[in-house]
């Protein structure tokens, strides 16, 4: 009876192995003769192409000899069947190699067409024809190699059945061991690409914090020529020392944002329960009393919960609701919404604005460290304040993505990643 399912399991083990084989050899001979048709057409379209370019010339003075003299270079394409050139519906020219049948394009030919003109006047058409000789190269070569791997193959598969079983016991140890050798090298790894993270982050912070002394000398250094020598000073001398004021107080809030930035990611994630319409209202209201003078009809939706860490979800909606403020700076009718969605599934919140708004094609660079899509003289910033966005996104398992209109407005979608 053990004999009887031993030799069964054998049968199996070789039907099994021999029908994927044979699938496999299928599926890679059907995009092998693909590949085979598409280069043939691909090199017999290159030489259409340089024929219908050559031999325009004889087309336009009715010379036959030299346009069957051009044709006749085909015969250093040994695909090339036949060739001929049609004009007003009569053959012009042709060529057929020597040998080739006169049969009618089918399946075992291809045939390529292009027109033939001069200074943008029509003079005929050339047809190149080939034969798919090199489907059967392909059939036979494919056969002979499928029984060269075929047949070892079912007699590996056969021996392998064969095998005692502490054999397949001590296989399946060394898979075991090697795949434990495997998960530690891996945990080893993500260790030390956790621990060089660390290190580059602290290297930013460090470096960021070293910039600043220097900057500050050279503005105030700046300062202390336009304030102490200004009579001294012509007026190109002094542009150019506020070009360099501005451009230090620039670099200095870019390192700001980078510490921002730094900060953020080393800060540890405390997830809560959130009452995500009083952090959203809290940020406007500051928004507002910053700017006094801007009347923005700002709508909250009331209710909404996360469970997200707090401190940083109000940084999220300080870069979105400021970015928001700011866009609609060009309107008198600003309105920004900040409100609940579902996508995917997934409870989200928006933040929409009717301010500039942007290409959707550059959407993808929004969320990039000082990415910018606007000009800086209509919209200052430094392009900062989105990637920190995304980071801390990302950290609470969500994701933040992007809609607009250029002209129109702006939503920015984003998830927590938790229960919300």
């Amino acid at each position: 009876m053990s004999r009887s399912i031993g030799r069964h399991l054998v049968w199996l083990s070789v039907f099994s192995s021999g029908t994927a084989l044979l699938a496999a050899s299928l599926a890679l001979l059907f995009f092998q003769l693909q590949e085979v048709r598409s280069g043939l057409e691909r090199r017999l379209e290159s030489v259409a192409e340089l024929i219908a370019f050559n031999i325009a010339a004889a087309v336009d003075f009715n010379d036959h000899e030299a346009a069957e003299a051009i044709l006749g270079s085909l015969k250093t394409r040994p695909e090339v069947s036949s060739a001929r050139v049609i004009v007003n519906g009569r053959v012009f020219a042709q060529y057929r190699r020597n040998g080739a049948a006169a049969r009618a394009s089918g399946d075992h030919q291809l045939t390529v067409h292009r027109p033939i003109g001069k200074e943008n006047r029509p003079l005929g058409t050339l047809f190149v024809r080939a034969d798919l000789d090199e489907y059967g190269q392909t059939w036979r070569r494919f056969a002979v190699i499928t029984c060269l791997v075929a047949i070892p193959a079912v007699l590996l598969a056969i021996l392998i059945s064969q095998l005692p079983k502490r054999t397949f016991n001590q296989m399946l140890a060394e898979i075991e061991e090697g795949r434990a050798t495997l998960e530690q090298r891996v945990a080893d790894r993500t260790s030390e690409l956790a621990a060089a993270n660390r290190e580059l982050e602290a290297f930013s912070y460090s470096v960021s914090h070293d910039l600043r002394a220097p900057l500050r000398a050279i503005d105030g250094f700046s300062n202390a020529l336009l304030s102490e020598y200004a009579p001294m000073l012509d007026q190109r001398a002094a542009h150019f020392l506020e070009r360099v004021r501005a451009g230090t107080q620039k670099m200095s809030q870019l390192i700001d944002d980078m510490i921002h930035l730094a900060r953020v990611t080393r800060r540890p994630l405390e997830r809560g329960d959130v009452d995500v319409t009083a952090v959203a209202c809290d940020v406007a209201a500051e928004l507002a009393r910053r700017n006094p003078e801007r009347h923005v009809n700002c709508i909250i939706e009331p209710g909404m919960r996360a469970s997200a860490d707090s401190h940083l979800l109000s940084i999220v909606f300080e870069n979105l609701l400021g970015n928001a403020w700011k866009f609609t700076a060009i309107r008198e009718d600003a309105r920004v919404e900040v409100g609940q969605t579902s996508i995917d599934g997934q409870h989200a919140f928006f933040v929409r604005d009717n301010g500039a708004g942007f290409d959707p094609v550059y959407a993808s660079k929004l969320f990039g460290a000082f990415q910018r899509l606007h000009d800086e003289s209509t919209f200052e910033g430094t392009g900062i304040g989105l990637a920190t966005v995304k980071r801390i996104i990302t950290r609470h398992g969500g994701v933040v993505s992007a809609e607009g209109v250029e002209g129109v407005g702006a939503t920015f979608f984003f998830t927590l990643g938790g229960k919300s």
